[in-house]
């Protein structure tokens, strides 16, 4: 008798904790539970009335809300990649809307070997009864992207929201525009439409996996659209933005070799290849802006003919300047890294103020004239109307970058400064920052 007594109680202690597991399973990664007490419609209005002393009587109130775990947010995303992929509709260019776009947006990118994503949201007003409207947002946008665009949200209501973003890409030349989502309600009031490709689609509220319950939409009920107040930035720059594009010349045959190459070779040329790094930087730009007005280049040969080259596709006036040239490598000029002795490269390496041997640069030298450049083609040459291309070396433009970013503490040697890369550099109220750094390659 003891030992059926024993057992049941084991057997019960087992099926206990397994639906113990089985509910917390189902809470921790399917269901949110919110309790609250919350005083009653009726008390609240007669509270503002009559002011009263007396507690007012409150509401028991419990939502069970489904949420969407990540690993399914994960699976739905290779659906969807699984579905273009059949319908031969692979995007050139992705388009996130808000947070859920640029989560779920990435999820695809990745899936897709990366593609080119951004994430934007729109001017929201006080509530969501509020008209709002798409701006033209300060993105520049390369032609080829706009062959086939995935516009991606995390989840489909109504559908204003994408069509706003449908129209904005269509005003800027997108030629076919797919959209994407996670979570597609169903039966929406004022619904228009449906997402081309979907994760999963319900009647019923969903909490996504980067969601918290507050962020639940609450302008069914009229008095809560009252409260919700989103103080997003206007995102309304009508001409091209201040800024210019900074780059180091393209690829030569010192490079290959891995050769220090500064002030004392002056007449190294660019490569076969480094023409095709121009080209490709000019097609690039002409993509994204159009015509180049001036491009400032250093008087070394590697970087006019990388200038020139550039000049061929976008046009634009070419000035020298001696504020750009590469910095002096002094005894170390033309040798390869791999030959200059441990103990002194150690110290270049790690040691922003190092001298190297033989040079008659400094770091406080080279910072003061790359300074002096900034200064003055941020004050007296950039502005909305004028397409600025500056070409340095890979030193001076690393000591450039750190000035732009404000990082003097932070060892300009660490920040990336390949052949023929590029960065957008935005002026707004006299600072600078750096909008993107990319190499620019053939597709």
């Amino acid at each position: 008798m003891l030992i059926t007594e024993v057992l049941a109680n084991l057997i019960a202690s087992a099926i206990g904790a397994v639906a113990i597991y089985i509910v917390g399973k189902l809470l921790t990664d399917f269901y949110y539970i919110d309790f609250s007490l919350t005083p009653q419609e009726e008390d609240k209005d007669k509270e503002k009335c009559s002011p009263s002393k007396k507690k007012p009587k409150h509401r028991f109130k419990l939502k069970i809300i489904r949420k969407l775990p990540w690993r399914h947010a994960y699976k739905y995303a290779q659906k969807a990649c699984d579905d273009m992929f059949k319908d031969s509709n692979m995007p050139t260019f992705i388009v996130g809307i808000g947070r859920g776009g640029a989560t779920y947006g990435s999820m695809l990118s990745y899936l897709m070997g990366e593609k080119p994503i951004i994430a934007l949201d729109r001017l929201y007003g006080k509530n969501e009864q509020d008209q709002r409207q798409v701006k033209r947002f300060p993105v520049d946008i390369p032609a080829p992207w706009l062959k086939n665009v995935l516009l991606v949200a995390g989840e489909y209501h109504s559908g204003d929201t994408m069509l706003e973003f449908k129209e904005w890409l269509e005003s800027i030349g997108a030629e076919k525009i797919h959209t994407c989502v996670l979570y597609f309600q169903t039966g929406y009031p004022g619904q228009t439409g449906k997402p081309d490709y979907f994760g999963i689609a319900k009647k019923y509220d969903c909490l996504l996996p980067w969601q918290e319950i507050n962020y639940l939409r609450t302008w069914k009920n009229p008095k809560e659209a009252e409260k919700r107040e989103l103080g997003l930035k206007e995102l309304i720059p009508e001409r091209f933005e201040a800024c210019f594009f900074l780059m180091r010349h393209a690829h030569t045959a010192a490079n290959a070799e891995d050769k220090f190459i500064g002030s004392g070779s002056p007449q190294e040329n660019i490569s076969y290849e480094g023409i095709m790094e121009a080209r490709n930087v000019g097609n690039f730009l002409k993509d994204m802006v159009g015509q180049i007005d001036v491009i400032y280049c250093s008087p070394m040969a590697r970087c006019v003919q990388t200038a020139t080259e550039i000049q061929s596709v976008t046009g634009g006036k070419i000035i020298r300047d001696e504020k750009l040239v590469e910095v002096d490598f002094g005894n170390w000029e033309g040798v390869k890294r791999s030959d200059i002795p441990e103990e002194e490269y150690e110290k270049y390496v790690h040691d922003q103020h190092y001298n190297i041997p033989g040079s008659q640069d400094s770091y406080q030298g080279n910072q003061t004239r790359a300074k002096d450049f900034l200064d003055y083609l941020t004050q007296h040459q950039v502005s909305q109307e004028k397409r600025i291309l500056v070409v340095t070396h890979k030193t001076i433009g690393r000591i450039m970058v750190q000035l732009i970013e404000n990082k003097e503490n932070q060892h300009f040697r660490s920040i990336p400064m390949e052949n023929a890369s590029l960065r957008k550099v935005v002026v707004q109220d006299g600072k600078m920052s750096v909008s993107y750094y990319i190499k620019a390659l053939e597709e």
